[in-house]
């Protein structure tokens, strides 16, 4: 019986898993339309769950890692970036943007809780990895009493 109730819970957690992604895919083709007015739109992005952490991969090329921000939660992490490319035009009587800015966001939902204190990123020609180790619950601790 507890075989049956761990395949329910794994199938409810990929088909969770799956719906996010399609409504990720959903947004991030609005994002790309000119009506969106957000740039690039949001990066693509691979999350692996080991026994000890979870990993995300996010395509983020063109981007410094100063122009890239990233939050965490005990269960979501929010990547952000923001660049623009050209100049200001300061001959105007009001400065104006020659050049495009783009900007994304982007926020996953993590398949377990992290220990976000723990958490380290890396970001090498246009890939962001970041890796979370897994919360752990706190063992409990007996203390004895010693008599005086």
């Amino acid at each position: 019986m507890s075989d049956l109730l761990q395949w329910q819970r794994e199938e409810m957690d990929k088909m969770r898993r799956d719906m996010d992604r399609l409504f990720d895919d959903l947004r991030s083709c609005f994002e790309n339309t000119p009506y969106a007015g957000r740039g690039v739109g949001a990066p693509s992005a691979r999350v692996y769950e080991t026994p000890d952490a979870v990993i995300v991969h996010a395509e983020i090329p063109g981007f410094e890692p100063e122009e890239i921000d990233l939050s965490l939660t005990e269960d979501t992490l929010t990547i952000r970036g923001e660049k623009v490319t050209g100049r200001l035009d300061a001959r105007c009587l009001y400065p104006r943007l020659l050049g495009r800015l783009s900007s994304f966001s982007r926020t996953i939902r993590l398949p377990s809780r992290v220990n976000a204190d723990e958490a380290r990123a890396t970001y090498e020609d246009g890939e962001l990895r970041v890796v979370m180790p897994k919360w752990k619950r706190e063992k409990v601790r007996f203390i004895r009493i010693e008599m005086a």
